[in-house]
């Protein structure tokens, strides 16, 4: 092997390298891309003490109708009524102060939060915006001393290896070829190639294979699934079959009870009223009796 073509294909994998390395820099970069905080909201600090005014107010209008319904002083009543009126002169003023309050709040905040928009958010966007712009001219200037290795290569390599949406699964063709022959695995680059093609076929099936198993995977889970499916809706028909047949025998049960009961409701008046014939035929025995003495 001509030690000038080894520099040349190590040449042409550093540049691959690089250009592998300022890729990444590039997506990494994009991925920091920075995001304005929303607008923080103004919180309300005197609700509170409006809500004591308002809480306390009622108590004390309750109190003082007790106090007065169970004939307490006039001070006493007079008291607790003016208690209420103070709180509930205080909630309302705190309403008021709050609502006053936290317009002010609110239009600092929002003059702040402008501020920091065409300020600082705009500063750390141009920042990162430049910084991005840098990143790319070295991915372009790492593609430029890739493509011009590639060049240099054409007379060693297939030109299919430096495309770059070429489609391998192992190794990238000429990181693999340089290996090879720096593992002395191959002492031409014809027997590099070949070697190459071989694993790259093997990566490839093992690649579809791979891909093929995780689809017969899903597909297992799935039928899995179903049949989970299948046996959870068989046991609910069971299930509902086995109500419906429950619900029919204690249907026929209370049909039976219910035909039992009225032939013995049949028998019971058959009885009674024979009871009844024979009680007459007794009376008009004893009524005959009597009208011949």
């Amino acid at each position: 092997m001509d030690g000038n073509t080894l520099n040349v294909l190590r040449e042409a994998r550093q540049s691959y390298w690089e250009v592998m390395g300022c890729d990444n820099v590039v997506t990494d970069e994009q991925r920091r891309e920075p995001k304005a905080h929303p607008c923080p909201k103004v919180k309300d600090s005197a609700w509170a003490m409006g809500g004591i005014g308002f809480g306390l107010a009622p108590i004390l209008f309750v109190l003082s109708g007790i106090a007065s319904c169970a004939g307490a002083k006039s001070s006493t009543v007079n008291s607790l009524g003016r208690g209420c009126l103070v709180f509930l002169i205080f909630g309302v003023i705190s309403m008021i102060m709050n609502s006053i309050t936290k317009k002010k709040k609110k239009k600092a905040t929002e003059i702040v939060y402008r501020n920091y928009i065409g300020v600082d958010f705009a500063r750390e966007t141009q920042q990162w915006q430049d910084s991005l712009y840098e990143k790319h001219k070295a991915l372009d200037a790492s593609m430029k001393r890739y493509a011009e290795n590639a060049i240099l290569c054409n007379e060693i390599l297939p030109a299919k290896y430096f495309v770059f949406n070429y489609e391998y699964y192992g190794k990238h063709p000429v990181v693999a070829i340089t290996q090879y022959i720096e593992d002395l695995r191959a002492d031409t680059i014809k027997e590099a190639i070949n070697l190459y093609e071989t694993d790259e076929r093997e990566a490839r099936r093992d690649h579809e294979n791979s891909v093929h198993r995780g689809q017969m995977e899903q597909y297992a889970a799935g039928q899995m699934r179903a049949a989970r499916l299948a046996q959870a809706y068989a046991e609910q028909a069971a299930d509902a079959a086995k109500r419906g047949a429950d619900a029919a025998e204690r249907t026929a049960v209370a049909t039976k009870r219910g035909a039992a009961a009225s032939e013995r409701g049949a028998v019971a008046a058959e009885k009674q009223a024979e009871h009844l014939h024979e009680i007459k035929e007794r009376a008009r025995g004893n009524w005959g009796g009597i009208h011949t003495k």
